[in-house]
């Protein structure tokens, strides 16, 4: 096989009959190295030998790559994670993420969602760790106890026994619910619902076009389109990633850091009893630290909404304001839509609690979180999820 290595060679030959061979040496000197003289871009080759394969049941649907490539978390990362304050665990994450990604890879995973993450996190300690894991969930039985005596059930799973759903198939279910609405329509409530979707300016003939063809057409795709039965207001939100989950965290320290700081530094009031002082200082600062919990749940949804009758909603502030505008009500709809819409981990089964023995049955995309996937000692990861379980998932 000739290389066109070899063309560009010969034709830089060929010019040296009409030009001085001189300034052919001159010309080969110029040329900058390490950049290809092929026309094509240049392809470097990727060592993916020991690495696990990770195929993300979102297929690249919502901007992730459909597979990647990670070794194994090495010492220095498991360390990081067992230092790393609450309040930075999930930076924490996607760092060393980023970091046992392969190199060719130039997609940042704090853009994940946060079924992919999951996803991600449990190939890695299914092919280089256990395929044992020891699931943890917060029993009925532990609602009224004291937070500071409360425990976690635990039971033991085969991550190899984990089911998924891929979004083709979340496609089909979408499909079939839309195919009875479809059919429930009157002629007249039909065209009513092209009209909304496609608008007057549409090459759709609305005479012919049919339920199937338009059924055919629904896959879940971003954005979501809330519209508000009352106000017909549209909401346009995406998937939650977690870049979202950073942010929010960030702008809720930023609103409280202050004020808990402040309470901290506050001196004792001369002649009063250290012992009461220091509990009313504590009680005070864990009243401040759950209302900035709860700001940091509500900036982390409110990020997820990008788009208001069809504007973008650019800055956070403005995403935050039109968010707050919504009822409990409409929070409930759309949770409800996002369920019906899961895709990744999609299993569901018996646990029986190991405190008090009752038996229910768990959802195990809602119930896992990313901490008890982390390469941590039981110790370790017991505190972690204490301290830091609204790290991750604010919306769960």
């Amino acid at each position: 096989m000739t290389d066109k290595n070899d063309h560009i060679e010969n034709d830089v030959e060929e010019e040296s009959v009409i030009i001085n061979p001189k300034e052919v040496e001159e010309k080969r000197k110029r040329q900058p190295r390490g950049l290809t003289t092929n026309i094509q871009d240049a392809v470097v080759a990727e060592n993916r030998a020991g690495r696990v394969q990770v195929n993300l049941e979102s297929k690249g649907r919502f901007g992730s790559p459909e597979t990647m490539y990670f070794t194994d978390f090495m010492v220095g990362h498991v360390t990081d994670l067992s230092v790393s304050n609450p309040e930075d665990l999930t930076e924490t994450v996607i760092t060393i993420l980023n970091d046992i990604k392969n190199k060719d890879c130039d997609f940042d995973l704090i853009n994940l969602t946060l079924e992919e993450l999951l996803e991600v996190l449990i190939a890695i300690k299914l092919q280089f760790n256990t395929s044992q894991h020891t699931h943890r969930w917060m029993c009925d039985c532990q609602y009224n106890v004291p937070d500071e005596v409360k425990q976690w059930s635990e039971a033991t799973i085969d991550l190899k026994s984990i089911h998924y759903r891929s979004i083709e198939e979340v496609d089909k279910v979408l499909q079939e619910r839309y195919r009875e609405k479809f059919n429930a329509l009157s002629d007249e409530g039909w065209k009513e619902y092209l009209d909304f979707r496609y608008g007057t300016d549409s090459d759709i003939d609305f005479k012919t076009w049919t339920k199937e063809q338009e059924i055919e057409t629904l896959k879940v795709k971003e954005p979501f389109n809330y519209i508000h039965p009352v106000t017909r207001n549209i909401y346009s939100f995406r998937l939650m990633r977690v870049s979202d989950i950073v942010q929010a965290k960030r702008m809720a320290r930023a609103k409280w850091n202050d004020k808990i700081v402040a309470v901290k530094n506050r001196p004792t009031p001369v002649g009063s009893a250290i012992a009461k002082a220091k509990a009313d200082k504590e009680l005070e600062i864990k009243e401040l630290q759950k209302l900035e919990a709860k700001d940091a749940i509500n900036f982390t949804n409110a990020m997820t909404l990008i788009g208001f009758n069809g504007e973008e909603l650019v800055k956070p502030e403005t995403r935050i304001i039109k968010y707050m505008e919504l009822t409990r009500n409409d929070q409930f709809k759309f949770s409800d839509f996002l369920k019906d819409i899961e895709f990744g981990i999609y299993d569901e089964r018996d646990f029986v609690c190991n405190l008090c023995g009752k038996t229910e049955r768990r959802v195990l995309q809602q119930d896992t979180t990313p901490i008890e996937l982390l390469p941590l000692d039981v110790n370790t990861a017991r505190e972690q999820r204490q301290r830091a379980k609204l790290d991750f998932y604010f919306a769960v």
